[in-house]
């Protein structure tokens, strides 16, 4: 009984008193506020050409002029900027050779350019005209489809470059694989399969939506100034900004042209989509390029036309056209300079930025939890208790019967 009243005592203290133990409480999540997330203003998006194709060949129109001038409001070239131009030129006009250079950046409009009214020989300059016109008005609006069929044998073999013509007779070829090898390669019997097979008036219309003369579609190998080769190549960079049709597809051929003195001036620092165009014939020389160069936040179109007799094997005159599309990035870099991304640094971290640890606060635990332990402690207790007592009752039930059995002997 003395057992059942102690028992009795614990668990009433347990039912009126709380204990505390050390534990850590759950963060509170603040809640949203609905009203600063509708007043968050939206990343705004640049306009990648803000100027139009025509607004951009009326400047290239405006070029003028035997000396290095400004385009729009460019500020004139810094002088020793100026004097490393002036000096390359000068290498290659002692040698009774024509340059000339139209440099546009495509956002502003602004550039500069020399001796722009010079006509080359164009050469295999025409092909990236012609072929992004065929991607846009052929391919795109469905008249053909990349997995055409162009044979090798259409045409009469050309002098000059690519590979095509070292392929076996009777080999065909993919639209899409002509296209790549016109363009990347300077393929002259790839250019001149495309114009068998898919002629040159759909040219004359892309031409003419670009603010230059329906002529020269005509022409498998047209003559024309810097001016005419740069408004060309403006619509391309409106075709490929666009991202129409196969248009990202193409662009990978003007990655990879092969010979591009830009790329190489420029490959360590931005992309460029080039396309050069070159002759080896005595009576129609040229050495030019075209490159739109993907500088940050300001690309720019670069276009060099020399009437130096194009040569694989002349690395002097390659190393010179590279030294002058170096300055002219240069000279584009002045004045429209790119962010340098600088590594990033690991600053150490202070004792006063630890933070600390908060002081933990007691939880308490519920009263029923307590009585159930209790119940169960006591329950134990109880189970041992019976255990020891039925323990003594036969220990003491033993005693007795061997007392017994001894008095019986007696």
């Amino acid at each position: 009984m003395k057992k059942k009243r102690i028992l009795a005592l614990l668990l009433s203290a347990l039912l009126l008193g709380t204990c505390s133990v050390y534990g850590e409480e759950a963060e509170t999540v603040e809640p949203v506020n609905a009203e600063e997330e509708e007043g968050a203003e939206a990343p705004e998006t640049s306009d990648p050409m803000p100027k139009g194709v025509k607004e951009l060949c009326q400047i290239c129109d405006q070029a003028e002029g035997k000396e290095i001038l400004e385009l729009g409001d460019m500020p004139g070239l810094r002088a020793d900027t100026r004097a490393s131009i002036e000096q390359v030129i000068s290498r290659i006009e002692d040698k009774q050779y024509q340059v000339s250079f139209l440099l546009l950046d495509l956002k502003t409009g602004q550039g500069y350019s020399r001796n722009p009214e010079y006509v080359y020989f164009g050469g295999d300059s025409i092909q990236g005209p012609y072929a992004a016109a065929l991607a846009e008005k052929i391919v795109d609006e469905g008249t053909a489809a990349l997995t055409d069929q162009l044979e090798r044998d259409s045409v009469t073999e050309e002098e000059g470059s690519g590979t095509i013509k070292e392929d076996p007779a009777g080999t065909s070829y993919t639209l899409q694989e002509v296209l790549n090898r016109t363009v990347s390669g300077s393929d002259r019997m790839g250019y001149a399969m495309l114009r068998k097979a898919y002629g040159s008036e759909f040219f004359g219309k892309w031409l003419k939506g670009g603010n230059v003369e329906t002529s020269y579609a005509g022409k498998q190998w047209p003559s024309y100034d810097v001016r005419t080769l740069s408004k060309m190549w403006i619509s391309i960079y409106e075709y490929f900004q666009s991202g129409r049709g196969i248009s990202a597809q193409l662009i990978s051929s003007f990655e990879g042209a092969e010979g591009s003195v830009i790329t190489e001036a420029v490959k360590e620092r931005y992309t460029a989509y080039a396309k050069p165009g070159r002759s080896a014939d005595a009576e129609n020389p040229a050495w030019h390029d075209a490159a739109l160069v993907m500088a940050g936040d300001a690309p720019y179109l670069m276009v060099l036309m020399t009437d130096i007799p194009w040569q694989e094997e002349n690395k002097e005159y390659k190393a010179v056209l590279t030294e002058l599309a170096g300055y002219l990035d240069q000279a584009h870099e002045e004045v429209f300079p790119q962010p340098t991304p600088e590594p990033e640094q690991t600053e150490p971290v202070s004792v006063s930025q630890v933070p600390e640890q908060e002081e933990k606060k007691p939880i308490r635990i519920p009263a029923a939890v307590w009585i159930c332990a209790a119940i169960l402690l006591a329950g134990g207790g109880f189970f041992a208790f019976r255990v020891r007592s039925v323990r003594r009752e036969r220990e003491l039930q033993k005693q007795q019967w061997e007392a017994s059995k001894k008095r019986r002997r007696s």
